[in-house]
């Protein structure tokens, strides 16, 4: 064995505090600095306990280390794959609707939304069902911070909106945030009160 395997440590890796700062996949490096910037994946449902968020995966960045304690940031979420491409069947009209926003606290996401109507959509219909998703995102944005916003997408109250929009103006048959990408982080490091929830 070389060394420089000999040198290497184990890291603990802690999930935010809007997660609960609940332990993440502990990580192996030479230093502190070594594991700066990296992501961590994981399951939502390895988070809450709830079998029925398998389907949803985040992505932590590693942002800190004290103590041999890394600290993280969310930094995206992304459905799987197979989980999207069931939502799609025969006869329905996918319509996506990709919405740039600004929270409160200056951190910038690009939110990926899909929605399954029934039948044929007419182009007009499907546009104002963009137009209502992104202003629904936008308005949520501007009014919370990072981690406000963020727990919105999570546990499922920004989708819950949109879908209540969509419904007015189209058969909806299915809906869901399928990405969640962070562009920039917010400006200032800011502890948000709430939590994830853990819904088993």
């Amino acid at each position: 064995m070389s060394a420089s395997k000999l040198q290497k440590t184990w890291v603990s890796v802690k999930a935010p505090m809007s997660f609960n700062q609940v332990d993440l996949p502990r990580v192996l490096a030479q230093s502190n600095e070594a594991v700066l910037n990296r992501r961590i994946t994981v399951s939502l449902s390895d988070l809450t306990g709830d079998i029925r968020q398998i389907q949803v995966f985040l992505k932590f960045r590693i942002v800190d280390v004290e103590g041999g304690v890394a600290k993280t940031r969310f930094d995206q979420l992304e459905l799987a794959r197979e989980y999207v491409r069931g939502m799609v069947r025969r006869g329905t009209t996918k319509t996506e609707v990709i919405t740039d926003v600004e929270t409160r606290d200056g951190a910038r996401l690009r939110v990926f939304t899909i929605v399954i109507s029934k039948g044929k959509v007419h182009r007009s219909k499907r546009t104002a069902v963009r137009k209502a998703g992104s202003r629904i995102l936008i308005e949520k944005a501007t009014n919370s911070s990072f981690d406000e916003f963020v727990q919105e997408i999570v546990l499922g109250k920004a989708s819950a909106e949109i879908f209540s929009a969509a419904r007015k103006i189209v058969s909806v048959n299915a809906l869901e945030i399928r990405k969640v990408k962070v562009l920039s982080p917010p400006n200032t490091e800011q502890i948000s009160q709430g939590t994830v929830e853990n819904n088993q």
